[in-house]
């Protein structure tokens, strides 16, 4: 049946799909998380005497 995709091919495109939805949710969940825990930079005022 040249009709039917062959499973072999139906599984690694499902599979590399799926990995590279897995990827892009740990690059996203490690980048939000540093970015919540770096300090928060004090803005000082500052207060220029001429």
């Amino acid at each position: 049946m040249p009709q039917m995709a062959p499973t072999w091919w139906t599984t690694i495109m499902l599979l590399t799909i799926l990995m590279m939805m897995i990827t892009m949710n740990m690059i996203y969940f490690i980048y939000t998380k540093k970015v919540k825990n770096q300090p928060k930079k004090t803005k000082k005022p500052i207060s220029w005497q001429w």
